[in-house]
């Protein structure tokens, strides 16, 4: 049987039996809820605090701090017991402070399930909590939403989804309607719009084909639902070198006894001292050390926005040597960054922290003035595509105002973005004149540019060397006049 992109959308919609003009009966739903379920991924239970502080204890090398304080109590040394009892005590602190943080931090996340959704149903558009979705409902998409379920898209216009969290690719996909005939990867599945996966621009509607478990978004957690925990390189030695030491006591304990029995010592003296030899040579600080080093390790990889949630798991990342991605953008953080900035003045790296020329201002401000994307200052939510997303953030980073300068300089005319043109001009209202901005792919913009050879040549020099780097370029151009006609002006800048 073909798979759901593969089939034509007339056979899809008789097989789930709905309707793209009307939607699902109220009958139809109820069964079909009873049928599926809802529209929800089984979560994995959250840990207890008494489960993250019962595991601190859970190390070979606790057990022998365990015997070793029993028998220093056992023998009279009441101090190397207090000595034993603090470093326990400090171990389980720390271990227990930091997985309890990263388990409330792991609950804080917020989730890919949007509440509310767009749906056709007896007719009407209506909208409706999204665990209530099921086969067969019809969805309309629209910018700025993410989608529900795993739908197969019968209308789409301009529609641009971002899929990194299935893929990896930090660039938008279009989406079309068309019927796919061969097998292909999810990431070629063009007629397709996945759970979890968020609208980035147009509009579009499809029918669900599948929800909760059943979708590639749910896939993913029952596969790691199901994944196996395997020892960490330091559990391994940890426990190695705990077996080592449990004999190494042992060893030191009999051979010191029965030495002492030979020589004729008295039998309950020589038991307490080959004890307390046994008891002396556990090292005692070394759980507190490496609980501590793993401690630091833990706070600098959250640092850098990686969420460790058991302690020892931190050393891990340790003994990594080689990592495997297939492509640029796999291991991202699913959305675009600027990174560096080329003008004939100055050839910078962007950062927020260095000191921003009036040149590079001008650039970035010209950037945030040709651009559609949105962000919310409060939230930081981010809407449209991830290239000018990336742009409008770079000039926000820059201390730049992007809502007082779209409305100290306003948009009056445009030539929107398309794949077939690979530019976006608008023009813009300043002071009594008018500004028009390009924005697009450099081979297009060049041939459009007033350029000196010179300059020509440095660009196409520069633009070279940053698409070696694995850089994903852009190119930039500005002119101000008394009056503009941007389809008659766009190749004359």
């Amino acid at each position: 049987m073909p798979q759901t992109y593969q089939e034509e959308i007339d056979s899809l919609t008789k097989r789930l039996e709905t309707n793209s003009k009307t939607g699902l009966s109220h009958e139809q739903i109820e069964n079909r809820l009873k049928e599926y379920g809802p529209n929800k991924i089984k979560e994995e239970k959250a840990t207890s605090p008494i489960t993250i502080f019962f595991r601190q204890f859970l190390s070979p090398l606790m057990y022998i701090l365990f015997i070793a304080a029993i028998a220093s109590l056992l023998i009279g040394h009441g101090n190397d017991a207090i000595v034993i009892g603090i470093a326990v005590a400090i171990n389980v602190f720390i271990g227990f402070f930091q997985e309890w943080k990263a388990e409330r931090a792991a609950l804080s996340l917020k989730s890919y399930e949007v509440p509310h959704c767009q749906v056709l149903r007896n007719g009407e558009v209506i909208s409706v909590e999204t665990i209530l979705l099921v086969p067969g409902d019809i969805v309309l998409l629209a910018a700025g939403s993410r989608i529900p379920a795993d739908i197969r898209l019968f209308h789409a216009v301009d529609l641009a989804v971002e899929e990194a969290i299935l893929t990896g690719e930090s660039r938008a996909i279009e989406k079309n309607t068309r019927t796919i005939t061969k097998e292909v990867s999810i990431g070629d599945r063009e007629n397709m719009a996945f759970s979890g996966t968020y609208v980035i621009s147009g509009k579009g509607e499809g029918v669900v084909v599948a929800t909760g478990e059943k979708t590639e978004l749910g896939k993913i957690a029952q596969l790691i639902m199901q994944t196996k925990e395997e020892q960490t390189p330091l559990q391994k030695q940890i426990q190695h070198f705990s077996w080592f030491l449990g004999w190494l006591m042992l060893g030191i304990t009999a051979g010191v006894l029965l030495l002492g029995i030979i020589k004729g010592f008295d039998f309950k003296e020589i038991l307490i001292t080959s004890i307390a030899l046994a008891v002396a040579a556990i090292p005692e600080g070394l759980l507190v050390a490496v609980t501590v080093v793993l401690a630091i390790g833990m706070q600098r990889m959250l640092k850098r926005k990686a969420l460790v949630r058991h302690l020892i798991a931190a050393e891990t990342l340790g003994s990594v040597t080689v990592i495997c991605t297939d492509k640029t953008g796999t291991l991202t953080k699913g959305h675009m960054a600027v990174d560096r900035i080329a003008t004939p003045k100055e050839d910078t790296f962007f950062s927020a922290s260095k000191e921003i020329s009036p040149d590079i201002l001008e650039l970035l401000q010209a950037a945030a003035l040709n651009n559609d994307a949105h962000i919310e200052k409060e939230t930081d939510k981010r809407v449209g595509n991830p290239t000018e997303v990336a742009l409008l953030h770079a000039a926000r980073l820059a201390s730049i105002d992007t809502d007082a300068l779209t409305k100290k300089i306003p948009r009056i005319d445009e030539i929107p973005f398309s794949s077939d043109l690979k530019y976006m001009a608008t023009v813009h209202h300043l002071d009594g004149k008018q500004r028009l901005i390009v924005k697009g792919a450099p081979e297009k913009l060049f041939p459009m540019i007033s350029f000196d050879q010179e300059t020509r040549e440095w660009f196409k020099q520069k633009s070279h060397e940053l698409t070696q780097s694995g850089l994903r370029v852009l190119a930039l151009a500005q002119k101000d006049s008394d009056t503009i006609d941007v389809h008659a002006e766009i190749h004359n800048l």
